[in-house]
């Protein structure tokens, strides 16, 4: 348990109570924080809290008795406890940057990008498990903050952060800060493009000998590098897969290079596949090398990596018809990525629009032999291509995927794929992309068993 005595006897107010508010309470409680209030919009989830925790609405809240607003990750800002708060001079902050007040004598390795945060992360965790490393990864992937283990003097957290907790930290330094990529995303809770470069950009607020690794495809992330590049006492790298650069990690062809010179071939990696997961790999290669890790133990945690689910996810081959799972693109950037990797796509998308551009997919539409939209922003979609793409409107994912593996079939082509890449958040039927993810693996995993069936009586039954 993260150590909070500071926090002993002071009022702590924890706003949101999902798995990063949960471990918030768990850990400000038994720090002694009093008093101590949590809350979250939907009542249900405070049900089950201790009765001496306090649940009152933030116009109830007598501000002048707390200390500290923790708000969990994708809260927005202008949310009515928050602003409450702030008007009161209540300071707030973020899960992570509690645990970096709290243990500062470990090293801290962040990784953020509108893409790609989890699978480096993992990638990362991967290869320090294999290679004996003291250290915990969480933040927003996998443990929250504030259940990680208190770590040793050297130690290292490992965390993934999004621009929420960015747009919350004051004072937090990385010794390693990882920016993948940059593109839109979360308008809708950042109001505006140029507000959330401007959070990404602050993961490189770093103190002296730090190391800053930033991948450099897009516009957004070149310009921060380049300036990033002329500060004094930090050491930059650039991760790129257009071009072979002398300096820094570049990844042509599959072909990952160190400093100019070839080193690992990422075409025979199986759980990397793909243009979009070497920017990943080039990224995890660059903060493996800065921290020391011996190569033949990069190499071999590489070659073993598993992968995670609902991130281009092979589910199923059904008729000669492979079937990807990619729930978590949930924007149109992470869309264009997966549409690259194959041709001959039955592709299936939908769900909540999170406010950003198509335009970044409409290089990669002739992969595309047919789309099947389904969800809320069925209609945006459906306008946006229907020149270039054969679409058609659907009322639910398993109507979707039913009508795709039909056309699929009927396709006199080789390769043919049915990729579930939403560009689109999942909140107008399911939970969280997990549970959308769990969705569509649950729909072909139907089908595959009706194939199977039907295959020794010459008839295929529908979804």
């Amino acid at each position: 348990m993260i150590p909070l005595e500071k926090y002993s006897d002071k009022g702590v107010a924890i706003l949101g109570l999902g798995k990063t508010g949960r471990a918030a309470v768990n850990a400000f409680d038994q720090a002694g924080a009093n008093p101590l209030l949590a809350w979250d919009d939907n009542p249900t989830q405070m049900m089950d809290l201790p009765p001496h925790i306090r649940t009152y609405s933030y116009d109830q809240i007598e501000w002048e008795k707390y200390d500290l607003l923790l708000s969990s990750p994708g809260i927005p800002r202008c949310h009515p406890m928050t602003q409450a708060a702030e008007a009161a001079g209540c300071i707030i902050k973020s899960d992570i940057e509690i645990l970096w007040e709290s243990i500062p004598h470990a090293k801290y390795v962040g990784i953020t990008g509108t893409n790609g945060k989890s699978t480096t992360t993992e990638l990362i965790s991967h290869i320090l498990s294999l290679s004996n490393f003291e250290f915990a990864a969480g933040g927003n992937l996998g443990q929250p903050a504030l259940s990680l283990p208190n770590l040793n003097a050297n130690a290292t957290y490992l965390l993934e952060v999004s621009s929420y907790q960015l747009a919350l930290t004051q004072d937090l330094t990385f010794d390693i800060a990882v920016l993948l990529n940059i593109s839109e995303d979360h308008l809708e809770m950042h109001g505006s493009f140029q507000s959330y470069i401007k959070l990404k950009k602050k993961i490189f607020n770093q103190g002296r000998l730090a190391t800053a690794i930033i991948c450099t495809d897009d516009e957004n992330s070149k310009s921060i590098y380049e300036e990033i590049c002329g500060y004094e006492n930090i050491n930059c790298v650039e991760v790129t897969t257009s071009k072979i650069v002398n300096d820094g990690i570049s990844i042509i062809d599959g072909l990952l290079h160190e400093n100019g010179k070839a080193v690992l071939d990422l075409t025979k990696v199986t759980r990397l596949k793909g243009a979009h997961n070497w920017q990943n790999a080039g990224a995890s290669w660059a903060v493996a090398r800065n921290m020391k890790v011996p190569i033949e133990k990069i190499y071999r945690a590489f070659s073993s990596f598993p992968g995670l689910a609902h991130r281009m996810e092979f589910v199923a081959t059904i008729d000669g018809i492979s079937f990807i799972n990619d729930s978590k693109a949930t924007n149109f950037a992470a869309t264009a990525r997966a549409l690259s990797s194959f041709e001959n796509i039955f592709w299936v998308a939908g769900g909540r629009s999170k406010l950003g551009s198509s335009d970044i997919i409409h290089d990669h539409l002739n992969n595309i032999k047919a789309a099947f939209i389904y969800g809320e922003c069925a209609d945006k979609i459906c306008n946006d291509i229907n020149k270039k793409v054969k679409v058609t409107k659907f009322s639910t994912l398993k109507e979707a995927v039913s009508a795709a593996m039909d056309c699929a079939k009927n396709e006199t082509i080789e390769d043919k794929v049915v990729l579930f890449s939403p560009a689109c958040s999942s909140f107008d039927q399911f939970v969280n992309f997990e549970a959308r993810g769990d969705e569509f693996k649950k729909l072909v995993n139907f089908l595959d068993h009706q194939y199977t069936k039907s295959a020794r009586r010459g008839k295929f039954e529908q979804l």
